[in-house]
């Protein structure tokens, strides 16, 4: 018989965001939120990933997620933050990026933090 393991919440800070594509997680996980501060001057989004970072195309791969980060205006960041009423289930991995476009290949700023709450999933047995 299968048994189910799940961590408690987490959460993923990257207090310098390089705008690259990132791996969270590279098993089962469960998104359920994130926060990011835009300190750019142009609207941002957040790609969430099923996949290991490895397995990745930005612009060919969909996201399982694509969320507005607005721009700041200069001198007071934009950003959103939103805990999802229900986690999204991710069987393959918790990767993320930071680009230009929802589903886009260009990746953004390299000012931006990046918050994320997840948690991993261990399926034991079959």
């Amino acid at each position: 018989m299968a048994s189910t393991h799940i961590s408690p919440i987490k959460i993923f800070c990257n207090s310098d965001d390089d705008g690259d594509l990132a791996e969270i997680h590279g098993g089962p996980a469960e998104f359920y939120g994130f926060e990011v501060a835009n300190p750019t001057a142009v609207d941002l989004f957040l790609q969430i990933f099923d996949a290991a970072a490895a397995d990745v195309i930005l612009g060919t791969t969909p996201p399982s997620g694509s969320f507005l980060i607005p721009a700041g205006d200069g001198s007071l960041h934009g950003g959103n933050a939103r805990d999802l009423p229900a986690p999204i289930g991710l069987n393959h991995g918790l990767s993320y990026a930071i680009t230009t476009n929802p589903g886009g290949a260009i990746l953004g700023s390299d000012d931006c933090v990046t918050n994320i709450l997840y948690r991993h999933v261990t399926v034991v047995g079959a």
